[in-house]
């Protein structure tokens, strides 16, 4: 696929995370220089909760569980198991046309549908609950699509179909589960959860139907979305009723913005998350 000339230019950033803070929202006053520290500091220390929570709440099974798989299915089993069950599934091609499907389900358009759904109730209800939901979506997105883009090119593992060195961790697979873990760990498993577990599952096996993918590649990138997903849905159900205790005023909102660089061979650009 060719790259357009603007996002080659965009490939020239480093490629770092990187947070930037707008002006407070607060309504009625004017934000102090320390208002602004602290908040700062603030903000950073939630950040980094943000991107250890993999480790540090209950996605951490799913880390240990995803993380030994994918060793194994590299190391032990790959060439015994691995391979030929590549090389088989891309010669037979089972799923035929339907692996457009899995195509665009590890795409940016269900979450960005959920996102714009959540927002749109918070914009009619006023619950911040649902504001939540949206930024927490999209920052799974983020950092698991942030991660998956730092692996590719340290990685350097050719395509079962030899194209490119981008292999693992897959991308689609890691879009895919943040997707779906977090609907699943925030809306519980039936019937939204099953619906998008399957659409996630879909996506990853299309992968390896299209030549793109070993299985190791989509179990990596599988684990990656998953517990960013389930790690941060587990951080907000942590904080809610702390939140709700001290009585935080939704006048207090900062505005912040993720800007991330998000290489792959379908892809090349920027990951934008804003909070408002």
């Amino acid at each position: 696929m060719k790259t357009n000339t603007y996002q080659q230019y965009l490939l020239i950033l480093p490629f770092v995370a990187i947070q930037f803070y707008i002006t407070p929202s607060f309504a009625d006053e004017v934000p102090t220089s320390k208002k602004i520290n602290t908040y700062i500091r603030g903000s950073l220390s939630s950040l980094g909760k943000e991107l250890i929570s993999p480790v540090t709440t209950e996605a951490r099974t799913w880390f240990i569980i995803g993380g030994t798989s994918t060793l194994l299915l590299a190391t032990v089993f790959r060439k015994n198991f691995v391979v030929p069950l590549q090389e088989k599934v891309a010669k037979h091609k089972p799923l035929g046309k339907y692996t457009l499907i899995g195509h665009y389900g590890g795409r940016l358009g269900p979450s960005l549908l959920y996102s714009l759904g959540m927002y749109g109730t918070y914009f009619i209800t006023k619950d911040p609950h649902y504001l939540v939901r949206t930024i927490s979506m999209m920052k799974a997105m983020i950092y698991s699509g942030g991660l998956t883009s730092i692996l590719k090119p340290l990685v350097k593992e050719q395509r079962p179909n030899g194209r490119s060195l981008n292999s693992f961790p897959s991308g689609h697979a890691t879009a895919a589960f943040a997707f779906s873990s977090y609907v699943a760990a925030e809306h519980g498993l039936w019937p939204w959860g099953i619906g998008a577990l399957a659409l996630s599952t879909l996506t990853a096996f299309s992968r390896m139907n299209d030549n793109k993918h070993y299985l190791h590649d989509v179990v990596a990138g599988a684990t990656i979305g998953a517990v960013f997903g389930v790690g941060l849905q587990s951080l907000y159900k942590r904080t809610k009723n702390k939140t709700s205790a001290q009585g935080s005023s939704s006048n207090d909102v900062w505005r912040s913005a993720f800007v991330l660089p998000v290489y792959d061979t379908d892809f090349k650009g920027l990951s934008v998350s804003m909070e408002f």
